[in-house]
């Protein structure tokens, strides 16, 4: 059984950091509203995880990405 929405919410928007409060809500509400209805998330970052020019400053997204899984 998964964690309850608000727990799930919580844990994704950690450490998050958003232009302004508008989008921030926006998108605390979008999320709600997908994790509530069950819909799948579906996340994409523009780098490939085995490129040899990765470095340590990727590992901040790459870290963010885990809490999707």
């Amino acid at each position: 059984m998964s964690a309850p929405v608000e727990q799930q919410a919580a844990a994704i928007m950690r450490g998050a950091e958003f232009g302004d409060e508008a989008t921030r809500r926006t998108m605390e509400r979008e999320l709600r509203e997908r994790l509530a209805e069950g819909r799948p998330l579906r996340v994409y970052c523009g780098y490939d995880p085995t490129a040899v020019d990765l470095h340590l400053g990727h590992t901040l997204t790459m870290r963010k990405l885990r809490t999707f899984q």
